[in-house]
């Protein structure tokens, strides 16, 4: 009862971040629980309340936490699109579309946390979604996603993203016209602004729409347009991600349609991976106590001012730090997803998106390694157009325009 009303409490606004955390930690043992129980679905649903109440407390460090045990659960799901073998909801297999619904559900979707987002999850059910034409949760998606392109300062991506969550609702309910608009809208912006993870789906999306109702030549413009996407800089990861969308959506297709597709993917026809660093070790516990800048600055840090900067420029990403002003670094653009540590600050660099990975405030924690696949679902990224800016507060993030 007493987490009961603390929640309750927490998600209208009012927690103090001493409420937060206690209910935030509460709420993960119950989460526990439930997972041991096989209660997966209740489990997601509180895993999705404790971020929560952690973000209204502008706790980064419960906010963390819940995080850090929400990647753990959602990392158990050996494959897509069955998250639990054997686990059921309403009759039917439990998809991971089902838990990342069920998380999505207690969350602000106006708010752009800072290691968990509403955004993110939702994002991640239009991608299987598209990748398994399993729509069953494209509709709650696609309001998250509406919301937050609605709210302020949520960026250029926020706005197209949600024209392709548009779309996918729009052809679940059989409005092919709409869904085609929606996605093609959706198609341009991403490859204006290099986007191409996002780039791969919508337009194989919009392709595999145009080809089912019998409009050959424009599931090939579909195609063309979506290779625009794809220069030397391209993720190879992204280019596999295509050669499987393509050969689940558009199985059969005529050579005539594929062929845009075929010399697009030429450059990775020898496939590979992108290797990648181990993660650095921390300093190690020691008797001295020590704390890192993040450490020292965050106790009496405005939840309202930012901690941080990151501006996408054209020669990489130039991260500023307010709580340490001697720090500047440009993290060039790589595939993979990069690290940069300092201060006790870890960010995530992902194509041209940042998220947020870790506030150390001792230091000594281990910094994660490096991986060619894309950053989980669990976790907030945010893609940046050229000349925008991803800010961080204890309250979370907001994207705007730069100078």
């Amino acid at each position: 009862m007493r987490i009961a009303w603390l929640a309750g409490l927490a998600l209208c606004g009012t927690a103090s971040p001493a409420e937060a955390q206690e209910s935030v930690r509460g709420l993960l043992a119950e989460a526990e629980s439930q997972v041991a129980a096989k209660e997966f679905l209740e489990a997601a649903g509180t895993y999705g309340r404790a971020v929560a109440i952690a973000q209204s407390g502008a706790d980064l460090l419960a906010e963390q936490e819940a995080a850090e045990k929400l990647e753990g659960f959602l990392g158990r799901a050996p494959a897509r699109p069955r998250a639990f073998p054997g686990a059921m909801v309403d009759g039917k297999p439990l998809l991971e579309s089902d838990l990342l619904a069920a998380i999505l559900k207690p969350l602000d979707p106006k708010r752009s946390g800072a290691f968990v987002s509403a955004h993110a999850l939702a994002l991640a059910i239009l991608l299987q979604a598209t990748a398994d034409g399993e729509r069953g949760r494209v509709p709650d998606a696609a309001r998250a996603l509406a919301s937050h392109a609605a709210a302020r300062e949520s960026g250029r991506c926020a706005k197209t993203v949600a024209l392709y969550a548009e779309g996918l609702e729009a052809a679940g309910k059989g409005d092919g016209a709409r869904a085609v608009a929606a996605l093609a809208k959706a198609l341009e912006a991403f490859v204006k602004h290099g986007f191409a993870d996002l780039a791969v789906p919508a337009g194989t999306e919009l392709a595999a729409l145009r080809l089912a109702s019998g409009d050959a030549p424009g599931a090939a413009a579909a195609l063309s347009a979506t290779a625009k996407a794809l220069d030397e800089r391209t993720d190879p990861h992204v280019a596999g991600i295509w050669r499987r969308l393509v050969a689940s959506r558009l199985k059969g297709a005529p050579p005539a349609v594929l062929a845009p597709y075929e010399r697009a993917m030429e450059p990775f026809s020898k496939g590979g991976t992108v290797s990648a660093a181990g993660g650095a070790g921390g300093r190690g516990g020691d008797s001295r106590n020590l704390v890192s800048a993040i450490g020292h600055a965050l106790p009496g840090w405005p939840a309202e001012k930012p901690l941080l900067a990151v501006k996408r420029a054209g020669g990489g990403f130039e991260v500023r730090l307010a709580f340490d002003p001697t720090h500047n670094h440009t993290q060039p653009f790589k595939a993979g997803l990069q690290w940069h540590a300092h201060g006790g600050v870890t960010l995530g660099f992902h194509g041209f998106s940042v998220g947020l990975r870790m506030v150390d405030p001792m230091g000594t924690r281990g910094q994660p390694g490096g991986s060619s696949a894309p950053p989980p679902p669990a976790r907030a990224f945010y893609r940046l157009a050229e000349g925008e800016v991803y800010n961080l507060t204890r309250r979370g993030v907001s994207i705007s325009a730069g100078r």
